[in-house]
Protein backbone atom coordinates (compact mmCIF):
# COMPACT_ATOMS: atom_id res chain seq x y z
CA UNK A 1 0.00 0.00 0.00
CA UNK A 2 1.24 3.30 -1.04
CA UNK A 3 0.91 6.08 1.09
CA UNK A 4 -1.58 8.17 -0.84
CA UNK A 5 -4.04 4.89 -0.80
CA UNK A 6 -3.02 5.10 2.57
CA UNK A 7 -4.50 8.69 3.44
CA UNK A 8 -7.22 7.99 0.98
CA UNK A 9 -8.96 5.30 1.96
CA UNK A 10 -8.06 4.96 5.61
CA UNK A 11 -8.59 7.51 8.88
CA UNK A 12 -6.89 7.73 12.16
CA UNK A 13 -9.75 6.42 15.21
CA UNK A 14 -9.56 7.37 18.36
CA UNK A 15 -11.14 6.08 22.13
CA UNK A 16 -14.25 3.48 21.97
CA UNK A 17 -13.58 3.17 18.46
CA UNK A 18 -10.82 1.95 18.45
CA UNK A 19 -12.62 -0.83 19.98
CA UNK A 20 -14.44 -1.80 16.84
CA UNK A 21 -13.33 -5.40 15.10
CA UNK A 22 -12.50 -2.99 11.89
CA UNK A 23 -10.26 -0.99 13.66
CA UNK A 24 -6.69 -1.94 12.75
CA UNK A 25 -3.75 -1.87 15.13
CA UNK A 26 -0.20 -0.26 13.80
CA UNK A 27 2.99 -1.15 14.34
CA UNK A 28 4.37 -0.09 17.52
CA UNK A 29 1.77 0.94 19.43
CA UNK A 30 1.68 3.90 16.70
CA UNK A 31 -2.41 3.73 16.84
CA UNK A 32 -5.29 2.25 15.38
CA UNK A 33 -6.57 3.05 11.80
CA UNK A 34 -9.85 2.11 10.07
CA UNK A 35 -10.96 1.83 6.29
CA UNK A 36 -13.36 4.23 5.23
CA UNK A 37 -16.70 2.84 4.57
CA UNK A 38 -19.01 5.60 3.77
CA UNK A 39 -18.65 8.06 1.27
CA UNK A 40 -16.01 8.64 -1.09
CA UNK A 41 -12.44 8.15 -0.79
CA UNK A 42 -10.55 11.60 1.21
CA UNK A 43 -8.63 14.05 -1.69
CA UNK A 44 -5.16 14.09 -0.74
CA UNK A 45 -3.43 17.12 -0.93
CA UNK A 46 0.43 17.54 -1.29
CA UNK A 47 3.06 20.10 -2.52
CA UNK A 48 4.28 20.43 -6.23
CA UNK A 49 7.63 20.89 -7.49
CA UNK A 50 9.03 21.69 -11.11
CA UNK A 51 10.59 18.24 -12.69
CA UNK A 52 13.14 21.08 -14.66
CA UNK A 53 13.81 23.88 -11.58
CA UNK A 54 14.28 21.18 -8.50
CA UNK A 55 14.32 17.09 -10.04
CA UNK A 56 15.08 15.56 -6.81
CA UNK A 57 12.11 17.11 -4.86
CA UNK A 58 9.90 16.12 -7.71
CA UNK A 59 10.91 12.60 -7.96
CA UNK A 60 11.05 12.41 -4.40
CA UNK A 61 7.21 13.35 -4.07
CA UNK A 62 6.54 10.92 -6.54
CA UNK A 63 8.33 8.29 -4.74
CA UNK A 64 6.89 8.95 -1.34
CA UNK A 65 3.54 9.40 -2.45
CA UNK A 66 2.84 6.25 -5.29
CA UNK A 67 5.62 3.81 -3.57
CA UNK A 68 4.83 1.38 -1.09
CA UNK A 69 7.48 1.99 1.63
CA UNK A 70 8.20 1.76 5.13
CA UNK A 71 10.95 4.12 5.85
CA UNK A 72 12.24 7.16 4.49
CA UNK A 73 15.45 5.20 3.68
CA UNK A 74 13.48 3.01 1.17
CA UNK A 75 13.14 4.97 -2.31
CA UNK A 76 16.67 5.49 -2.54
CA UNK A 77 20.11 2.31 -2.38
CA UNK A 78 23.81 2.42 -2.22
CA UNK A 79 23.60 2.15 -6.25
CA UNK A 80 21.04 4.45 -6.81
CA UNK A 81 21.54 7.40 -4.56
CA UNK A 82 19.51 10.00 -5.76
CA UNK A 83 15.77 9.80 -6.05
CA UNK A 84 15.67 10.47 -10.11
CA UNK A 85 17.92 7.55 -10.95
CA UNK A 86 16.08 5.30 -8.31
CA UNK A 87 13.18 6.29 -9.98
CA UNK A 88 14.20 5.35 -13.26
CA UNK A 89 16.65 2.41 -12.86
CA UNK A 90 15.67 0.75 -9.96
CA UNK A 91 13.63 -2.42 -9.72
CA UNK A 92 10.96 -3.71 -6.97
CA UNK A 93 9.64 -7.12 -6.47
CA UNK A 94 10.08 -7.68 -10.04
CA UNK A 95 8.43 -4.59 -11.16
CA UNK A 96 9.96 -1.41 -12.70
CA UNK A 97 9.98 1.47 -9.70
CA UNK A 98 8.18 4.02 -12.50
CA UNK A 99 5.84 1.53 -13.70
CA UNK A 100 4.58 1.08 -9.79
CA UNK A 101 4.90 4.63 -9.13
CA UNK A 102 2.69 5.58 -12.90
CA UNK A 103 0.39 2.87 -11.73
CA UNK A 104 -0.92 4.41 -8.45
CA UNK A 105 -0.29 7.72 -9.96
CA UNK A 106 -3.40 6.81 -12.49
CA UNK A 107 -5.52 7.00 -9.71
CA UNK A 108 -4.61 10.64 -8.19
CA UNK A 109 -3.69 12.73 -11.01
CA UNK A 110 -4.84 11.09 -14.27
CA UNK A 111 -5.73 14.22 -15.81
CA UNK A 112 -2.85 16.37 -14.21
CA UNK A 113 -0.41 17.58 -16.49
CA UNK A 114 -3.83 18.40 -18.66
CA UNK A 115 -5.19 20.78 -15.78
CA UNK A 116 -1.49 21.93 -15.00
CA UNK A 117 -1.18 22.74 -19.19
CA UNK A 118 -4.85 24.10 -19.08
CA UNK A 119 -4.59 26.27 -15.97
CA UNK A 120 -0.95 28.03 -17.73
CA UNK A 121 -2.82 28.67 -21.05
CA UNK A 122 -5.73 30.53 -19.49
CA UNK A 123 -3.15 32.08 -17.19
CA UNK A 124 -1.94 33.22 -20.32
CA UNK A 125 -4.61 33.94 -22.77
CA UNK A 126 -6.99 34.84 -20.66
CA UNK A 127 -10.45 33.66 -20.41
CA UNK A 128 -12.56 33.59 -24.10
CA UNK A 129 -15.43 36.37 -24.24
CA UNK A 130 -17.31 33.70 -26.58
CA UNK A 131 -15.61 30.49 -25.93
CA UNK A 132 -18.55 28.63 -26.03
CA UNK A 133 -19.56 29.86 -30.31
CA UNK A 134 -16.03 27.63 -30.67
CA UNK A 135 -18.15 24.33 -29.11
CA UNK A 136 -21.21 25.08 -30.50
CA UNK A 137 -21.26 27.60 -32.82
CA UNK A 138 -25.08 26.98 -33.42
CA UNK A 139 -25.92 28.24 -30.44
CA UNK A 140 -25.07 31.55 -30.70
CA UNK A 141 -26.59 31.88 -34.14
CA UNK A 142 -30.29 30.80 -32.15
CA UNK A 143 -29.45 33.11 -30.01
CA UNK A 144 -28.74 36.17 -32.68
CA UNK A 145 -31.60 35.17 -34.95
CA UNK A 146 -34.06 35.16 -31.40
CA UNK A 147 -33.53 38.50 -31.07
CA UNK A 148 -33.40 39.68 -34.49
CA UNK A 149 -37.30 38.32 -34.17
CA UNK A 150 -38.39 40.04 -30.72
CA UNK A 151 -40.60 42.74 -31.11
CA UNK A 152 -38.97 46.16 -30.75
CA UNK A 153 -39.59 47.67 -27.02
CA UNK A 154 -41.02 50.99 -26.45
CA UNK A 155 -37.94 52.96 -25.30
CA UNK A 156 -40.28 56.04 -24.41
CA UNK A 157 -42.42 53.79 -21.54
CA UNK A 158 -39.07 53.84 -19.06
CA UNK A 159 -38.76 57.70 -19.30
CA UNK A 160 -43.10 57.98 -18.87
CA UNK A 161 -43.01 61.60 -17.08
CA UNK A 162 -46.13 60.88 -14.15
CA UNK A 163 -46.91 64.12 -11.89
CA UNK A 164 -47.65 62.06 -9.24
CA UNK A 165 -44.44 60.03 -8.78
CA UNK A 166 -42.67 62.81 -9.41
CA UNK A 167 -40.53 64.91 -6.81
CA UNK A 168 -41.83 68.51 -6.44
CA UNK A 169 -39.10 70.98 -5.91
CA UNK A 170 -40.98 74.52 -5.15
CA UNK A 171 -38.28 75.89 -3.36
CA UNK A 172 -40.55 79.53 -2.46
CA UNK A 173 -42.98 77.18 -0.20
CA UNK A 174 -41.91 78.23 3.82
CA UNK A 175 -43.95 74.74 4.68
CA UNK A 176 -41.63 72.04 5.75
CA UNK A 177 -41.68 69.02 3.54
CA UNK A 178 -40.87 65.54 4.07
CA UNK A 179 -38.49 64.49 1.20
CA UNK A 180 -39.42 60.89 -0.56
CA UNK A 181 -37.09 58.30 -1.20
CA UNK A 182 -36.23 58.63 -5.03
CA UNK A 183 -37.18 56.07 -6.30
CA UNK A 184 -37.49 55.56 -10.51
CA UNK A 185 -41.25 55.49 -11.41
CA UNK A 186 -40.73 52.41 -13.24
CA UNK A 187 -39.94 50.75 -9.76
CA UNK A 188 -42.21 52.22 -8.16
CA UNK A 189 -44.71 51.23 -10.35
CA UNK A 190 -43.98 47.60 -10.59
CA UNK A 191 -44.01 47.45 -6.60
CA UNK A 192 -47.55 48.37 -6.69
CA UNK A 193 -48.20 45.92 -9.18
CA UNK A 194 -47.22 43.32 -7.37
CA UNK A 195 -49.53 43.22 -4.60
CA UNK A 196 -51.92 40.85 -4.34
CA UNK A 197 -55.82 41.41 -3.81
CA UNK A 198 -55.29 41.67 0.07
CA UNK A 199 -52.45 43.94 0.29
CA UNK A 200 -53.63 45.73 -2.45
CA UNK A 201 -57.15 46.97 -0.15
CA UNK A 202 -54.42 47.59 2.51
CA UNK A 203 -52.65 49.80 0.47
CA UNK A 204 -55.10 51.70 -1.27
CA UNK A 205 -57.12 52.04 2.01
CA UNK A 206 -53.98 53.85 4.32
CA UNK A 207 -53.47 55.77 0.60
CA UNK A 208 -57.04 57.20 0.54
CA UNK A 209 -56.93 57.88 4.69
CA UNK A 210 -53.69 60.34 3.39
CA UNK A 211 -55.30 61.97 0.88
CA UNK A 212 -58.20 62.94 3.40
CA UNK A 213 -55.89 64.11 5.36
CA UNK A 214 -54.46 66.39 2.73
CA UNK A 215 -57.32 68.03 1.84
CA UNK A 216 -58.52 68.57 5.47
CA UNK A 217 -60.75 66.31 6.54
CA UNK A 218 -59.55 65.08 9.80
CA UNK A 219 -60.17 61.29 9.04
CA UNK A 220 -60.22 59.22 12.43
CA UNK A 221 -56.99 57.18 12.78
CA UNK A 222 -56.99 53.57 12.04
CA UNK A 223 -55.40 50.61 13.47
CA UNK A 224 -53.63 47.92 11.61
CA UNK A 225 -52.08 44.89 12.76
CA UNK A 226 -49.86 43.34 9.59
CA UNK A 227 -48.96 40.09 10.28
CA UNK A 228 -48.34 36.43 8.53
CA UNK A 229 -46.06 33.57 7.78
CA UNK A 230 -42.29 34.04 6.75
CA UNK A 231 -41.87 35.11 2.97
CA UNK A 232 -45.42 36.82 2.94
CA UNK A 233 -44.11 39.75 1.89
CA UNK A 234 -45.22 41.86 4.91
CA UNK A 235 -41.69 44.03 4.12
CA UNK A 236 -43.31 44.47 0.53
CA UNK A 237 -46.50 45.87 1.87
CA UNK A 238 -44.90 48.36 3.96
CA UNK A 239 -42.48 49.55 1.83
CA UNK A 240 -44.85 50.35 -0.59
CA UNK A 241 -47.04 52.31 2.17
CA UNK A 242 -44.61 54.18 3.27
CA UNK A 243 -43.53 54.81 -0.10
CA UNK A 244 -46.82 56.19 -1.16
CA UNK A 245 -47.73 58.04 2.54
CA UNK A 246 -44.52 59.84 2.59
CA UNK A 247 -45.11 60.88 -0.74
CA UNK A 248 -48.70 62.56 -0.24
CA UNK A 249 -48.01 63.63 3.20
CA UNK A 250 -44.74 65.37 2.21
CA UNK A 251 -46.38 69.14 2.09
CA UNK A 252 -47.96 68.74 5.51
CA UNK A 253 -46.09 71.23 8.25
CA UNK A 254 -43.72 69.78 10.71
CA UNK A 255 -46.31 70.70 13.79
CA UNK A 256 -49.58 70.96 12.94
CA UNK A 257 -50.34 73.28 16.11
CA UNK A 258 -48.32 74.30 19.45
CA UNK A 259 -50.59 71.53 21.09
CA UNK A 260 -48.74 68.41 18.70
CA UNK A 261 -45.50 70.32 19.82
CA UNK A 262 -46.33 69.42 23.56
CA UNK A 263 -47.57 65.61 22.79
CA UNK A 264 -43.58 65.04 21.27
CA UNK A 265 -41.84 67.10 24.16
CA UNK A 266 -43.25 65.02 26.83
CA UNK A 267 -41.18 62.10 28.82
CA UNK A 268 -43.26 59.24 29.49
CA UNK A 269 -41.27 56.77 32.07
CA UNK A 270 -43.56 53.94 32.04
CA UNK A 271 -45.74 53.12 28.94
CA UNK A 272 -48.87 52.31 31.26
CA UNK A 273 -48.97 56.30 31.65
CA UNK A 274 -49.17 56.57 28.02
CA UNK A 275 -52.27 56.92 25.69
CA UNK A 276 -53.30 53.32 24.46
CA UNK A 277 -54.39 55.22 20.91
CA UNK A 278 -50.04 56.45 20.94
CA UNK A 279 -47.58 54.47 18.65
CA UNK A 280 -45.22 52.33 20.93
CA UNK A 281 -41.81 51.23 19.49
CA UNK A 282 -40.09 48.59 21.09
CA UNK A 283 -36.72 46.65 19.75
CA UNK A 284 -36.93 43.36 20.27
CA UNK A 285 -40.47 41.01 20.34
CA UNK A 286 -40.08 40.05 23.88
CA UNK A 287 -40.63 43.61 25.17
CA UNK A 288 -43.72 44.18 22.97
CA UNK A 289 -45.19 40.89 24.16
CA UNK A 290 -44.49 42.18 28.04
CA UNK A 291 -45.79 45.87 26.44
CA UNK A 292 -49.25 44.05 25.03
CA UNK A 293 -49.24 41.71 28.46
CA UNK A 294 -49.55 45.35 30.54
CA UNK A 295 -52.16 47.26 28.92
CA UNK A 296 -54.82 43.99 28.21
CA UNK A 297 -54.10 43.22 32.43
CA UNK A 298 -54.28 47.36 33.18
CA UNK A 299 -57.50 47.50 31.18
CA UNK A 300 -59.39 43.99 32.03
CA UNK A 301 -59.52 42.81 35.73
CA UNK A 302 -60.80 39.44 34.27
CA UNK A 303 -58.47 38.82 31.60
CA UNK A 304 -57.26 34.80 31.28
CA UNK A 305 -54.13 34.02 29.85
CA UNK A 306 -53.82 31.35 27.11
CA UNK A 307 -50.41 29.69 26.22
CA UNK A 308 -50.40 29.39 22.34
CA UNK A 309 -48.28 26.69 20.61
CA UNK A 310 -45.91 26.81 18.26
CA UNK A 311 -45.50 24.72 15.02
CA UNK A 312 -42.46 24.37 12.43
CA UNK A 313 -42.59 22.76 9.16
CA UNK A 314 -40.10 19.82 9.13
CA UNK A 315 -37.88 20.61 5.90
CA UNK A 316 -36.81 16.31 6.17
CA UNK A 317 -40.12 14.83 7.07
CA UNK A 318 -42.28 17.99 5.74
CA UNK A 319 -44.64 17.24 9.03
CA UNK A 320 -45.55 20.13 10.86
CA UNK A 321 -43.22 19.51 14.85
CA UNK A 322 -44.13 21.61 17.90
CA UNK A 323 -41.83 24.01 18.88
CA UNK A 324 -40.78 23.95 22.73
Amino acid sequence: MCLAEFASDYRVVYGRQTESPNAIPLLNDEGFIQKRTVGKPAIIRFTHFSEEKTPEKFYRRLLKLYLPHRSDADPRDEAHPTYEEFYKCSDKWGMRVEEIVRHNKKRYEGQGKNMEAAFQQLHVCSPLVNAWNSFAPEVGVDRLECLAECEPRDQEQNSEDVPEFGTKKDKGSSMPRIDAPELSPDFVRKMYQSLNETQASVFYTVRQWCLELVWGHNPEPFYYFLSGGAGCDKSHVIKCIHHEATRILRELPRFRDHADRLLLTQAVADSLHCSALSLHIYATNKEVDRHNADIVTASYKDAIGVAARDFRKDPRTGCMTFVF
